[in-house]
């Protein structure tokens, strides 16, 4: 009913309507490690934590802490070389 020229017109306006209206999702390759260490320590850990934006997933404070996080995987080298610095610091990797 609709003829040529009215189908590319509605389907043009659906297209732009799409576009126009659609939100773009940022996606990211996380990788993920849990760390054990003394609640003396936890300075040191919280000021890495926060300076690379690192996201908790779980922690736990008590004389022996632990926390899950998550870090993009392109800091993951860099971020775990960081906390094996930290002495007495335990690295588990899932």
């Amino acid at each position: 009913l609709l003829g040529t020229s009215g189908l590319i017109k509605a389907y043009r306006s659906a297209a732009e309507s799409c576009i126009m209206n659609a939100k773009i999702i940022e996606c990211t390759i996380d990788s993920f490690f849990e760390i054990h260490f003394q609640y003396e320590q936890i300075n040191k850990v919280m000021r890495l934590v926060k300076n690379e934006s690192l996201k908790i997933i779980n922690q736990v404070f008590d004389t022996n802490c632990k926390m899950e996080l998550s870090v993009r995987q392109a800091k993951y080298g860099k971020v775990t070389k960081q906390f094996l610095e930290i002495e007495n610091l335990k690295l588990v990797v899932p």
